[in-house]
């Protein structure tokens, strides 16, 4: 087995809670997420059985549901797997497989941003906001592969939420920031060995009537090598926006 490292920081988003919500989530709704989990180890499975790289990194692997983790074991000589926190029953899986590493590493994959700093700035009347710095393409070998699953929407919510909800920020002002940290994730992926998968529109639907459509990704997707798209039914039961249905549309890139 290899040996675990562990990169030591705070958790300002509380970003280990958030993934408790999603465990206990697709409890929930195991059979309405299972062909949007599934086509995820589909697409990454044909995409990267055509790759000559010997290294995988897996950024925001979790709980592993959308995780083909047999197979990438199996293709390549190492498998990275990328999280803030890797959960004890994630642990054990990976055991059993000698070429599979997990790493605590900031999970947007980009930078490590106090958001009460920001806030507490802002409230001393300094406007300024973090640079966005992209360590990731510093630290990730050329011999790489790197998918970033399921996590580039999150770089809109973590941020764009809270500081709402501060009062402190204009609307422009939280756009251009998870524009520019968006931005700066697909910036630090290998060009040519590399898949995004991601929600990028949420639909918000009550009563069989459409009630919104909200962006979730700002920032441009790179030019594919090949892409898809699927709906990802991500909340039927009316617990993430009361008494409504929400429905996620997702692309996944190859490029």
């Amino acid at each position: 087995m290899l040996s675990k490292f562990i990169n030591k920081f705070s958790d300002p988003l509380n970003l280990k809670h958030d993934q408790q919500g999603i465990i206990k989530r697709y409890l929930n709704e195991k059979d309405a997420w299972e062909s949007h989990l599934k086509n995820c180890r589909n697409f990454i499975e044909q995409q990267t059985i055509k790759t000559n790289k010997n290294e995988v990194w897996v950024l925001g692997s979790g709980w592993l549901l959308d995780v083909p983790i047999e197979f990438l074991s199996k293709k390549f000589n190492k498998v990275v797997l990328i999280d803030i926190h890797h959960p004890a029953q994630v642990l054990r899986k990976i055991k059993k497989f000698e070429n599979i590493e997990a790493r605590v590493v900031d999970v947007t994959g980009t930078i490590t941003i106090d958001l009460n700093d920001i806030i507490k700035k802002r409230k001393r009347k300094d406007n300024t906001l973090p640079e966005i710095s992209n360590y990731l393409s510093n630290i990730i070998p050329d011999n790489a592969f790197v998918i970033s699953l399921n996590l580039l929407s999150q770089l809109n919510t973590l941020y764009s939420e809270p500081m709402e909800q501060s009062g402190l920020f204009r609307k422009s002002e939280i756009l251009s920031f998870v524009m520019l940290l968006q931005s700066a994730h697909i910036a630090s992926l290998p060009l040519g060995a590399s898949i995004i998968i991601s929600d990028h529109t949420e639909h918000v639907n009550k009563s069989g009537k459409l009630l919104a459509s909200n962006p979730l990704v700002y920032c441009n997707f790179p030019k594919a090598i090949l892409s898809e798209q699927w709906q990802w039914n991500f909340d039927s039961k009316g617990n993430y926006h009361v008494a409504c249905n929400v429905l996620f549309e997702v692309i996944a890139i190859y490029f």
